[in-house]
């Protein structure tokens, strides 16, 4: 059985990043959509939402940059949340991980289960995984 989160999601115009983002926070963000994980909302664009693959949870990953550690910019902390609360509500989220590069975002999701996820996000997961392997 499958969840969605009961919280407003934008679609796609509304989720542009603006001027002011790096590149590497606009590169994580390109990463996290082929995964098939969404913004939670337009105005907070540095939280990213995968979900629909459990009925328990669903994964929230944290873009927000700390500002002491600069050299952090462009990675994500990884939250476990459960399905109808907001990913930022602390009594409802658990934090995974922290800092975490692509490479760190896929050894977790490959460690979940590639099989328990949505198709968009299996085969996203494969190529990058075969593109990994080549190198």
């Amino acid at each position: 059985m499958t969840t969605e989160t009961d919280f407003e999601l934008p679609n796609d115009e509304q989720t542009r990043c603006s001027s002011h983002c790096s590149p590497a926070i606009t590169a994580m963000e390109r990463f996290l959509r082929e995964l098939g994980a969404r913004p939670s909302r337009p105005k907070e664009r540095m939280l990213w939402v995968l979900d629909g693959f459990s009925a328990d949870c669903y994964l929230a990953f944290d873009l927000q940059p700390d500002p002491e550690q600069p050299d952090e910019i462009g990675t994500v902390d990884l939250y476990v949340a459960k399905p109808g609360s907001h990913p930022m509500d602390s009594e409802d989220r658990l934090r995974v991980a922290v800092n975490l590069r692509r490479h760190g975002v896929m050894r977790f999701l490959f460690a979940m289960g590639v099989s328990q996820f949505g198709e968009k996000t299996k085969k996203a997961l494969h190529e990058m995984n075969h593109v990994l392997r080549t190198q």
